[in-house]
């Protein structure tokens, strides 16, 4: 009976399971840190388009009274809406190029 669970350890540990068809690699590093990159990249893209949204909703707001902060976000708006639109333009001038 011992010799028996014995035997069935021993033959359990000589399986190989990269061969079963569930197998898949978890280790894969340079993979895992293009994972990541990616998510960084879709992270900064993502409150860099909602800061953008909201300097160009106070860049067109015309309320007439305006509180400080809505001052301060204009302002703001003012200076970096030339940047944002020269941005956007290298972007699709990027993604054209790449296209052709």
């Amino acid at each position: 009976m011992v010799i028996g669970k014995l035997a069935s350890i021993a033959q359990h540990r000589m399986e190989t399971h990269k061969d079963h068809e569930w197998y898949e690699q978890a280790t894969d590093v340079r993979t895992q840190l293009k994972f990541f990159e990616h998510l960084e990249r879709l992270e900064k893209q993502r409150k860099d388009d909602q800061e953008r949204e909201i300097l160009l909703k106070a860049a067109k707001s015309r309320s007439r009274q305006e509180d400080p902060e809505q001052a301060r976000l204009k302002q703001k708006a003012k200076e970096k809406i030339p940047v944002v639109y020269a941005a956007a333009q290298e972007k699709r001038t990027q993604t054209g190029n790449l296209m052709v």
